[in-house]
């Protein structure tokens, strides 16, 4: 065969930095993956304090605390979002939130 001659040594080449390409691109891929997994689990463990607190007219601030820590999981996996127009819809939700609890963390101290 070809093998050794200067043509196939090029091609060679050419494909072992396109997987060395690749590799980086799935690592990365595979960070962003592992970030927004944390991210949504820890979201999963305050969801159901923050439903509590929205549920007890008389709650303590632990409940906006949890909201707080849950819109900034949200912020994470909305900064690691490659769509413009879903991390846009991620933080508009999140500023609607944030503006309403806040309200409601004020009539609740009232």
């Amino acid at each position: 065969g070809s093998g050794t001659s200067p043509v196939a040594i090029q091609k060679a080449q050419q494909v072992s930095q396109g997987l060395d390409v690749l590799t980086g691109k799935v690592e990365n891929a595979a960070r962003k993956l592992e970030a927004m997994t944390g991210s949504k689990q820890a979201i999963a463990k305050r969801i159901d304090a923050a439903q509590s607190w929205l549920a007890d007219p008389h709650g303590g601030p632990e409940g906006e605390e949890n909201i707080k820590a849950l819109l900034g999981e949200a912020r994470k996996i909305a900064d690691l979002c490659e769509d413009p127009k879903e991390r846009d819809d991620i933080l508009r939700s999140m500023g609607e939130i944030a503006a309403l609890t806040a309200k409601l963390s004020e009539l609740k101290k009232a």
